[in-house]
């Protein structure tokens, strides 16, 4: 198996946009994100979606159909986080049409996560396996497929997740390239038996979505296929070239769907696509990994953009403390509103980087006074002071 292989994944995702929730809204309204407004007019949520839908999503599967259409070697990984398909059920399931028509052709498999697309598993390890197979209930039922690669929000990893995923029976994880190890070998995690690793080609993706994206230019689809291919030795096994959709909506300029459709088209030229189920049953590893701590595919390459202020640690110990009283209300629709405030994209609004600008603590209070929502709801009693109420209410 010395053809060059790649491995293609695409995140297709789309975070819950808080809605404007203040003290006044305590115990009165209970709708947090996506939610349909008074009179008639879309919130930011559907907004924001339907935008993302037609600016990147009809425009990349369009691309996907007609690269199909002339190469049917072409293999896709999706990761399909939990609030993109909840948000694709309620407001376009055409989207869901369309990946599941790529999963039964063969064209395409699908990577477990956690449903809610958040950090649970370094909170609460029992919230996290249960979402874990939630999100596996969903994919058999919507797109009819048992997942047996496995995942991460911002492809999170580090040698307990890995042995966790070890011990659940997946097959492969995935995670950002980690430090100076070569991202194009499989690779063993540490202290595990049967699951391998296979990392994002960091360099090669953040080429590809660059020139995608429009912010690179000076060659096309096919040239870059030809430099991509001369760039491997002889030596290496597979390339993981990871292209995040959401993040093209954020550019300035119109992506540049050509160059994508020319690449992929004129890969087969030069190697061939695999999924990482292909890669873990045809390459042996080159090493065992081992990491120091976790890694993202993040900025900052770790958690600290999720987890690094006081915002953020501040809102997180009090998410999951109130999951005791959340849990035991009996309650399914709370449970899930609580669940929705664990999404990544929550906390990520809460940045450092954002740390003293009006819309990072606008945010935080949000969120903030949706749990105290939760917390009184939980309660069964919407006139009750709870622990969380004064201190971080906005009106």
């Amino acid at each position: 198996m010395n053809q060059k292989a790649v491995s293609l994944y695409i995140r297709l995702h789309c975070p819950w946009v808080l809605g404007p929730y203040s003290i006044a809204d305590i115990g009165v309204r209970h709708q947090y994100a996506g939610a349909e407004l008074a009179s008639g007019s879309l919130d930011e949520g559907k907004s924001f979606f339907l935008e993302v839908a037609q600016h990147v999503y009809a425009p990349l599967f369009a691309v996907l159909d007609r690269v199909i259409a002339a190469q049917p070697t072409l293999q896709i990984t999706f990761s399909v986080s939990g609030p993109f398909l909840q948000q694709a059920l309620r407001w376009d399931q055409s989207i869901i049409d369309k990946i599941r028509a790529y999963v039964a052709s063969g064209h395409a498999i699908i990577t477990a996560e956690a449903d809610a697309h958040s950090l649970a598993f370094f909170y609460d390890r029992a919230e996290f396996v249960m979402q874990v197979a939630k999100h596996e209930q969903h994919i058999a039922q919507y797109f009819n497929a048992q997942p047996r690669v496995f995942q991460v929000a911002e492809l999170a990893y580090d040698d307990q997740l890995a042995a966790w995923a070890d011990a659940a029976g997946y097959s492969i994880i995935l995670a950002d390239q980690y430090q100076r190890v070569d991202p194009r070998f499989l690779h063993r995690p540490a202290r595990t038996q049967a699951v391998r690793l296979l990392m994002r080609d960091r360099q090669a993706s953040q080429q590809l979505m660059a020139r995608i994206s429009g912010s690179a230019s000076g060659v096309s689809g096919m040239e870059f296929a030809a430099q991509y291919a001369n760039s491997f030795n002889p030596q290496q096994q597979v390339s993981g070239l990871f292209i995040d959709a959401i993040s093209l909506q954020e550019t300035d300029s119109q992506p540049n769907w050509r160059f994508l459709a020319e690449f992929l088209a004129a890969w087969p030229s030069y190697g061939r696509y695999i999924t990482p189920l292909d890669a873990a049953e045809q390459f042996t590893p080159r090493e065992e990994v081992r990491t120091a701590k976790t890694s993202t595919w993040l900025a900052s390459g770790d958690l600290r953009s999720l987890i690094g202020n006081d915002l953020q640690k501040e809102f997180l110990h009090q998410l999951y403390d109130i999951k005791a009283s959340v849990q035991d209300s009996g309650d399914t629709q709370l449970q899930e509103d609580w669940r929705l405030l664990q999404s990544v994209d929550i906390v990520k609004a809460m940045d450092n980087a954002a740390y003293n600008s009006a819309p990072s603590h606008e945010v935080f209070l949000r969120a903030m006074n949706s749990l105290q929502d939760i917390v009184l709801r939980s309660q069964h009693d919407t006139t009750q002071e709870t622990e969380l109420s004064g201190r971080y209410n906005v009106t």
